[in-house]
């Protein structure tokens, strides 16, 4: 496994003062062009898991860098524009539409006033892309898959927790819809302890899963549980 942190991330951001960027192929390309340089990886093996944000980002990033093998995303992400939009409210986004930046910025922070989920990501937001709230939102309308949806050709799995915001939008269900025969929809649920976002809690329980499918997918061995029975049937997943 190689980990890395790209533009946005925390050393990045820290230690180079380098903002979040939408075009995360230009993050990730580069790495692949190291990562086949390492004794202990087979090129044609290669793939790329995306958590938090990293399931819109690696999404992207599969739409143009082919070499990639597999993807995972942690969780799906269709629109982060959208998904945002909607927790923020139509009230608020309706000074984001006219271009009224400070009315936008000053309504934002009454809202994170009120709300810890809202308080956490547009301060994380703030903090990563370098930007203004009413800029983040300008950003984030390029975050989508739209229009990419023709572009991966690798499989794709695709989680989805129970209660995560962007779960309660569907925006897992939009990614696998976006990549068709490609992707493998996983939804894990409060019954399995694992519906949080980013399944904090059930990270080992999670991992099993998403190595299972891995194995099939760079043909290593078949898909098996830890009771031998059909993956789909044991573990709920759905591709529809």
């Amino acid at each position: 496994m190689v980990l890395y942190e790209g533009p946005g991330q925390p050393s990045v951001r820290r230690a180079q003062n380098i903002g979040f960027i939408y075009n995360w192929e230009d993050a990730v390309s580069p790495i692949v062009d190291y990562v086949e340089t390492l004794p202990f990886v087979e090129k044609t093996k290669i793939a790329l898991l995306g958590n938090s944000l990293g399931g819109f980002l690696a999404a992207r990033a599969a739409a143009f860098e082919k070499r990639l093998a597999a993807v995972i995303l942690i969780d799906g992400i269709y629109d982060l524009y959208t998904g945002i939009a909607t927790l923020v409210g139509p009230e608020v986004m309706n000074f984001e539409k006219a271009g009224d930046e400070e009315d936008f910025n000053e309504a934002i922070r009454k809202l994170m006033e009120k709300s810890a989920n809202l308080r956490f990501l547009m301060n994380q937001f703030s903090w990563a892309f370098m930007m203004t709230f009413y800029q983040v939102m300008q950003h984030l309308m390029k975050m989508t898959l739209r229009g990419l949806e023709d572009r991966t050709t690798c499989p794709v799995f695709i989680a989805g927790a129970e209660n995560d915001i962007f779960d309660k939008l569907d925006q897992p269900g939009q990614v696998k819809n976006a990549l068709g025969d490609n992707a493998f929809l996983r939804r894990f649920t409060v019954q399995e302890g694992a519906e949080a976002h980013s399944h904090a809690g059930a990270i080992s329980f999670l991992n099993q899963i998403i190595l299972s499918w891995l194995r099939k997918q760079l043909g290593t061995e078949e898909l098996l549980t830890p009771n031998g029975a059909n993956g789909r049937e044991l573990n709920g997943a759905s591709t529809a």
